[in-house]
């Protein structure tokens, strides 16, 4: 039985994959989680950074070799840009590696088929970085929504059964500023899209939190927007992605939730994310704003600000400076289930208990059928405006997924998803 420190290749060096670099180095002192190589795609920033951190930082010429050279690897986190998730995970799956993977877990639905499959049949771990479900906000709301007896501190008293009812309707809301896709992700927004990078995350978190699978999708989008405002920059037509997407989102429990995402908040806004869930059930309502987590400030250089300490703070700890929240937890929450998995429990045990990748295959399945929704539009349901056209989708019907992962899991097609 193999103990010691979880061995890691982390793959991304950028805004958030340096997020994951931090945390790992904070588990290192803990004895949790060692790095052991990274991957970041210029040859020249490789270089750079491998003097920086004193590990070996492979490059898009050579990160194949990363596999042979650490041959004692257990793990590979993966935090590049979304449209390059794939062939990571791929890899690191065919050398019988353990993954953590930022979502979306792939951006197409045949490329997480494939994960899901190959995942399988060699036994390892997929753990999807949804973690809203690390969130407080999120977990209370779990209880409220789920558990059979709860204890309400107000009243001192327990309530039975499940105090929201049958849950009938809800929106979630998730947007950011447009210098995301204008500056920070300029070199890959036209692959990705609101619908992927902000809505596979309350995609998510509504479903855990409902407990019921997704029937069918139609979608409402504007676009031209973010075109417009890139143009020379990294192309001559800009960067062309949706600026906002809407849909309308179908459950086989009979609920109906509406996802508003969008990429066109002032840059200069309050907060960097937008976000909201509401969930009205037969005998109560949940709201849940994830803006206003209690941190304000007003400095000169950046205005004023709304932050999140739930999410990333640094404490000290015995003098230690430590990294906590619900962005770190479910970082550690993988690690600790790689050792578990070393010291002999099966994946079946932990079945459910974790975002997987079924759970990542589904949040992909929406954002999917929510951009065919979107392209499949008939010419009168497109809508001319001053920044470029709304589009009216049409509905897009997905298959009942608990029949595929269940009855089906390791030949699932992509010929099964998506009717029209």
């Amino acid at each position: 039985m193999k103990t010691g420190p979880v061995r890691i290749a982390l793959f991304g060096l950028g805004q958030w994959g340096n997020c994951h670099r931090a945390i790992l180095e904070d588990c290192a002192r803990d004895g949790l989680a060692e790095l052991a190589c990274a991957f970041t795609w210029p040859p020249a920033h490789a270089e750079a950074r491998s003097s920086a951190l004193g590990i070996p930082v492979y490059h898009r010429e050579n990160w194949r070799m990363i596999f042979d050279v650490h041959a004692d690897l257990d793990a590979v986190q993966v935090a590049t840009p979304d449209p390059f998730h794939a062939e990571f995970v791929l890899a690191a799956l065919q050398r019988g590696l353990h993954v953590y993977v930022e979502k979306p877990m792939a951006t197409t639905v045949a490329e997480c088929i494939e994960i899901a499959r190959l995942a399988r049949e060699r036994g390892r771990l997929i753990e999807i970085g949804f973690h809203k479900r690390f969130d407080p906000a999120y977990k209370h709301a779990e209880v409220r929504l789920q558990a059979e007896r709860v204890y309400d501190p107000p009243e001192d008293r327990e309530i039975e059964g499940k105090p929201l009812g049958h849950v009938l309707k809800g929106k979630a809301t998730m947007e950011e500023p447009q210098l995301v896709p204008r500056e920070w992700f300029r070199m890959w927004a036209d692959r990705s899209s609101p619908a992927f990078y902000l809505g596979t995350h309350m995609y998510d978190i509504v479903r855990f939190l409902i407990r019921s699978e997704p029937r069918g999708v139609i979608a409402y989008g504007h676009r031209g927007l973010i075109r417009s405002r890139t143009r020379g920059a990294p192309t001559p037509d800009g960067v062309d992605t949706w600026d906002t997407v809407q849909a309308q989102v179908f459950f086989r429990n009979g609920a109906s939730f509406y996802f508003d995402t969008s990429w066109v908040l002032p840059d200069r806004g309050e907060y960097l994310t937008r976000q909201y869930v509401d969930i009205v059930g037969e005998d109560g309502v949940i709201d849940i704003d994830t803006c206003r987590r209690g941190f304000r400030s007003t400095t000169e250089r950046l205005g004023p600000r709304e932050d999140n300490p739930h999410f990333f703070k640094a404490n000290l700890r015995d003098g230690r400076l430590v990294y906590e929240g619900y962005g770190v937890e479910n970082i550690r929450d993988f690690l600790r289930r790689v050792r578990r998995l070393r010291a002999g429990e099966s994946l079946d045990a932990m079945a459910g208990h974790y975002p997987s990748e079924a759970d990542g295959l589904v949040a992909t399945a929406i954002a999917e059928a929510t951009e065919r929704s979107l392209e499949g539009a008939a010419a009168d349901r497109r809508i001319e405006t001053p920044a470029g056209e709304t589009v009216v989708g049409k509905l897009i019907l997905l298959p009942e997924f608990r029949r595929l992962f269940h009855e089906n899991r390791v030949r699932l097609r992509e010929g099964d998803f998506f009717e029209s």
